[in-house]
């Protein structure tokens, strides 16, 4: 027999944080309290964004079975339902409870519990959810399928030893990282990597890291979210007590007192995922920066006993050089009124365009020969 379930909307971030905190809902640091609740603080509460809380349990027992942390976006032409994201969550999945469906059926059912107390919208949109975490299923895709995404993670999962891991390296890349460092220690005077132990250190590495990246994106010429206020404001509150609790990693490569590369990551013991990288370039590219800040982050987090490295999304070449594992995505999309239906369609489509980068790029070509035409 399916079990029933019963849904209710939560009036704000906070009373919906405070009961899952309690709960360790064993998702992504994306889904974790301290995350969530900036992220809403700053993000979520924009011009025409509203959070949108759902809390389901199991209707006969009361037990908790999931939580959904989303928000109703009402910017474009469509309303839009979807997970906390607007561009800077690399993994969206439901918080999940002791009573979390195991089935398609049960899971099934849950949504229609979910699907009753939604707000009015065109669609809700699902997107980079993994398939499970922690061993368990994702409650929304077994009840509302999905393709893959055309974004995927990667991961490194480390063993006790961390010397082992190095030693599984392909010899070239093995060898490289030890010439980095040699090479980095050797080109100046007290060239060093240092981590942030509290929220100055972390503001001040966070400061540079943030002019390198919007000085590469005026470079290459494209849209950057992360210099908005409420963005940049989102990072520097995630520091304040995040880096003392351990939810913030932040570290970086110094050269006497100047900065040549810096990370920063978001946590949940035993697993961090990183989610800005910066470096300086230039004179410091014979010893590839960004690969070695990585790599002295992974030894030293190591020993501090996390084991699970999140690379987050994107499929970028100084990431293939550490031979992640990738963490295959999925997107789901369900139209909730009737314009939603052609949206989805069109939404669909475009996604399928996305997950093939050939058909991509011959479709932003057409695209724009059509605006040189019209032009």
């Amino acid at each position: 027999m399916t079990r029933s379930y019963r849904a209710r909307l939560v009036a704000t971030p906070d009373e919906f944080l405070a009961r899952w905190a309690a709960l360790d809902p064993g998702a992504t640091p994306f889904q974790s309290s301290h995350w969530l609740r900036e992220w809403y603080r700053h993000l979520g509460s924009a011009a025409d964004v509203s959070p949108v809380l759902v809390d389901v349990e199991d209707a006969l027992t009361g037990e908790p079975v999931m939580g959904l942390p989303l928000v109703l976006d009402r910017r474009g032409r469509q309303s839009m339902i979807g997970f906390a994201d607007l561009g800077v969550s690399d993994y969206a999945m439901p918080l999940l409870g002791p009573a979390v469906p195991a089935g398609p059926d049960e899971a099934r059912a849950a949504w229609a519990a979910v699907r009753a107390v939604l707000p009015q919208a065109d669609l809700a949109v699902f997107e980079k959810m993994p398939e499970a975490v922690a061993g368990r299923a994702n409650p929304l895709l077994l009840a509302l399928g999905g393709h893959p995404s055309h974004l995927s993670g990667g991961q490194v999962i480390l063993g006790e030893e961390y010397e082992e891991w190095l030693r599984a390296l392909p010899r070239h890349d093995r060898k490289e990282l030890g010439r980095f460092w040699r090479v980095f220690t050797a080109q100046t005077e007290g060239a060093r990597f240092v981590r942030a132990r509290n929220a100055t250190e972390g503001r001040t590495i966070l400061d540079w890291l943030e002019t390198m990246q919007n000085a590469r994106s005026n470079e290459v010429g494209y849209e950057y979210l992360l210099d908005r206020p409420a963005y940049r404001d989102l990072y520097r509150a995630l520091v304040n007590g995040g880096i003392e609790r351990g939810e913030v990693i932040v570290t970086a490569l110094k050269a006497g007192e100047d900065f040549v590369a810096a990370l920063y990551c978001i946590a949940s013991m035993p697993r961090y995922t990183m989610v800005r990288i910066a470096t300086a370039g230039g004179e410091w590219s014979n010893c590839s920066p960004g690969r070695l800040v990585i790599e002295r982050t992974m030894a030293a987090m190591h020993a501090e006993g996390y084991r699970h490295i999140d690379f987050g999304i994107g499929d970028y070449a100084y990431k293939r050089r550490f031979h992640l594992e990738r963490i295959p995505l999925f997107d789901a999309t369900v139209a909730l009124s009737l314009l939603g239906l052609p949206r989805k369609a069109i939404h669909e489509a475009k996604a399928y365009v996305k997950r093939r980068p050939a058909l991509e790029q011959a479709a932003r070509r057409a695209i724009a020969w059509r605006r040189g035409k019209a032009a």
